[in-house]
């Protein structure tokens, strides 16, 4: 009976790994997709180091890109050192690289800094508190979750219908689970499912509106998703 269910969390544990690298792997292609010429050439190169799991030359082919400013050369760096994939896991190398990539409204690098300081990898910069800390990881998921990031849509609904770190608001859960399911987000569809039998018809009339008009930060013009 051990064996069994320490071979079925060795399995939970690679799925999770698999399910993480699968992740990164659709995070890359939509980037390519965005760059083009010079900078295109040179991200390819890292990333074709990163996908073949040389890490080591991956680390090489990004950092110059990077010191120059190169926004997703910065996530996946920070990627690198956060995960351990360049030697040992190096927390305050992947936060530089994360905070670096947020200062230009990176989603990603906010997601990754709202998780290193709601798991307690790292304290955020100046602060010695574990519930300040958990405030400064709501902000980033925040953040990442208003540029469009569906995992931090996500975790902002689960932080509105708990109450957890920002005050209890169930209508801006839904709204947040809404934006998450109408990209395909499993957990989010169930969530909203179950958030959406508490709700008085007054409150699913305001939570539908306002995922409605929610729009991305920065994008002025994006093309709307349907209600449903």
């Amino acid at each position: 009976m051990d064996t069994c269910r320490a071979g079925k969390r060795k399995l939970a544990k690679k799925a999770m790994k698999m399910t993480y690298f699968s992740r990164i792997s659709v995070m890359i292609g939509a980037v390519l997709l965005a760059l083009s010429g010079p900078a295109r050439a040179d991200y390819r190169a890292g990333v074709d180091a990163f996908e073949a799991r040389d890490y080591a030359l991956a680390l090489d082919e990004l950092l110059p890109i990077a010191k120059q400013g190169h926004v997703e050369a910065q996530t996946l760096l920070g990627t690198l050192f956060r995960t351990g994939l360049v030697g040992n896991q190096d927390f305050m190398t992947a936060e530089m690289w994360f905070l670096e990539a947020a200062a230009q409204d990176d989603p990603s690098a906010h997601y990754n800094l709202g998780m290193m300081y709601f798991q307690n990898e790292k304290m955020p910069p100046g602060v010695h508190d574990k519930a300040e800390a958990a405030r400064a990881a709501v902000d980033h998921f925040q953040q990442a979750a208003s540029l469009g990031h569906v995992r931090a849509q996500l975790y902002m609904g689960h932080f509105y219908a708990k109450g957890k770190v920002v005050e209890r608001d169930p209508v801006e859960a839904y709204k947040w689970y809404q934006l998450a399911a109408w990209n395909r987000n499993s957990l989010a569809s169930t969530a909203r499912d179950q958030l959406a039998a508490r709700l008085t018809p007054k409150q699913m009339a305001e939570a539908k509106k306002r995922a409605r008009d929610w729009e991305p930060k920065g994008k002025k013009n994006r093309a709307r998703v349907s209600a449903k």
